[in-house]
């Protein structure tokens, strides 16, 4: 599956998006809603089978197809820095937490980083 994850800035809770979900064997991109051009973000859209927001206060700025639309919204970027234990922690449940079928257009049964 083609997946982009999406924040503010795209330099932190999706780039620690990306690096936990490439490991279920899926392409995932981390971008960022303040730092790309609308013609580029449209691009990503049309690339990406789904596209996590992690940031639920960006939906309506991000303008994501909602059909390809998954929010986790974990907050504003308060994390220290990439890899944060906690964004992780919170990262993990999120993705468990998302119904059978939600992977299978790649599906993997590999566990989640730690």
């Amino acid at each position: 599956m083609k997946i982009l994850t999406l924040c503010e800035l795209g330099l932190n809770r999706s780039v620690t998006a990306k690096w936990m979900l490439q490991f279920r064997d899926h392409q995932v991109l981390a971008a960022g809603t303040k730092n790309l051009s609308r013609d580029t973000l449209k691009m990503l859209y049309d690339w990406a089978d789904r596209i996590i927001l992690l940031d639920k206060s960006l939906e309506a700025k991000a303008d994501v197809p909602p059909s390809k639309l998954t929010v986790w919204d974990v907050g504003s970027d308060t994390y220290p820095h990439h890899f944060n234990p906690d964004l992780l922690a919170r990262l993990r449940k999120l993705a468990a937490a998302e119904p059978e079928g939600f992977w299978s257009r790649a599906s993997s049964s590999a566990p989640l980083p730690r």
